[in-house]
């Protein structure tokens, strides 16, 4: 909501502030294309960071060991714990890209009268759908990880990176990352076809994040404790770590059978 409304009224906020400094502010007039870019460098950056953070903590499975062993114990494949919390999160980010892109488009065809609406649908189609499928990648790191931080922050990292080699044609065509900021898309000349490749390359990665973070795992049980399969001692499935804990009677257990068999006169 905040992008393109600053996009469009920084030289009166700026002008307003040096008021008193003689200082005069020139500025262009904001533009539709320039409103959407400021949407989409908002929304590809601290919004990416976000997002990924939050789809990241409700897929994840815990922040310890003994979390993840709880939940692993009670299905039989990994991927049923998986599959449903990602697909709860991308739903759940997937209305939240609509609702923004929404607000982004009236804002910029409610301050800019020539706006071109198809071409910033488009535009804004494309940034919707590259926010979603990283969210996904987002949410399948992390339940492989095991750590939100970690996840937003590879992502993140991604996205800087791929500004940083945004110059290099290779990088450029084929980069997951441009979808989230199809700047192209709002000149009269852009193409969606450009956004092909870089869409078939997120799409792969998606796959391959979540088949990966639901291949079963083994840990090491020792005395009762789960560890990493690397750790060494036997590697086992969570299942039978969870068989092979031993359970002891709670206090409250133990006085309950002895008061059971004094009131039945067995010794």
């Amino acid at each position: 909501m905040t992008a393109p409304l600053l996009a469009a009224n920084l030289a009166d906020i700026l002008a307003s502030l040096d008021s008193d400094q003689g200082i005069a502010v020139v500025a262009a007039d904001p533009t539709w294309e320039s409103l959407l870019g400021a949407y989409f460098k908002n929304a590809s950056q601290l919004v990416l960071l976000v997002v990924c953070f939050v789809v990241g903590s409700m897929v994840h499975l815990g922040p310890t060991p003994a979390h993840r062993i709880h939940y692993l114990t009670r299905v039989s494949r990994r991927g049923q714990l998986l599959l449903p919390r990602l697909l709860s999160s991308v739903l759940v980010v997937s209305l939240g890209a609509v609702c923004g892109a929404g607000v982004a488009l009236y804002e910029t065809t409610a301050l800019v009268g020539d706006t071109q609406v198809r071409q910033a649908l488009l535009a804004l189609g494309v940034q919707s759908a590259g926010m979603i499928l990283w969210a996904a990648v987002a949410g399948a790191l992390a339940f492989a990880t095991g750590s939100p931080f970690i996840s937003a922050l590879a992502i993140s990292g991604s996205v800087l990176i791929s500004e940083l080699l945004g110059s290099v044609a290779a990088v450029r065509d084929w980069a997951p990352t441009r979808m989230l900021a199809p700047h192209s898309l709002l000149d009269a000349g852009g193409d969606l076809a450009d956004y092909a490749r870089p869409a078939a390359a997120l799409v792969v990665l998606v796959v391959v994040v979540v088949t990966v973070a639901a291949i079963p795992r083994t840990v090491t049980a020792r005395h009762g404790s789960a560890r990493p399969a690397d750790a060494g001692g036997d590697r086992r499935t969570p299942q039978a770590v969870a068989a092979a804990i031993p359970t002891h009677p709670m206090p409250y257990e133990r006085a309950s059978r002895a008061g059971s068999a004094r009131l039945s006169g067995r010794p």
